[in-house]
């Protein structure tokens, strides 16, 4: 498709006014055209046709175009439905993942008691090979983020 400027967009506008006004006129004193108003009707035709010809060839281009778009768009979202369904599928064969390799990676999970994340051992985090605070190295410990300090401690059940 080619760039078109306004001032351009305005002539070919007025033009084409002028056109199909004189076209109108020919038309109705059909009848009555001398050999130069005939040639002059058959060339507004055949420009009318062409200017037609090329907005339906530009049209159907725009449509082919927004076609393409929303296949595109509807496999993205297919896409990206799929990888979340693999997330899922992995976050859930992690949390049900028994046996002598379970805990040895982590997924950072919210505790249900404190909101906090849930503890680990850092030695069991994958790709952590240690941990220091002020230069010093720490022995393998359990790690928690939360509002209190320490493991946060269930709520009590109270019996009737």
């Amino acid at each position: 498709m080619t760039a078109r400027t306004g001032a351009g967009r305005y002539t070919r506008a007025a033009d084409r006014k002028v056109r199909r006004r004189a076209l109108v006129d020919l038309l109705t004193r059909l009848d009555r055209l001398t050999p130069a108003e005939t040639a002059l009707l058959v060339d507004y035709v055949e420009t009318e046709l062409g200017a037609s010809d090329a907005l339906r060839s530009s049209l159907v281009g725009v449509e082919r175009a927004l076609q393409q778009r929303d296949e595109q768009l509807l496999a993205a979202e297919a896409a990206i439905v799929e990888i979340e369904q693999d997330r899922d599928r992995a976050l859930a064969a992690h949390h049900h993942q028994e046996g002598p390799m379970a805990n040895t990676e982590h997924v950072p999970d919210l505790c249900p008691n404190c909101g906090g994340l849930t503890v680990i051992r850092w030695d069991r985090l994958e790709g952590v090979s240690g941990i220091s605070i002020d230069g010093q190295p720490l022995p393998a410990a359990n790690l928690w983020v939360a509002e209190q300090p320490g493991p946060c401690k269930p709520p009590t059940t109270k019996e009737h």
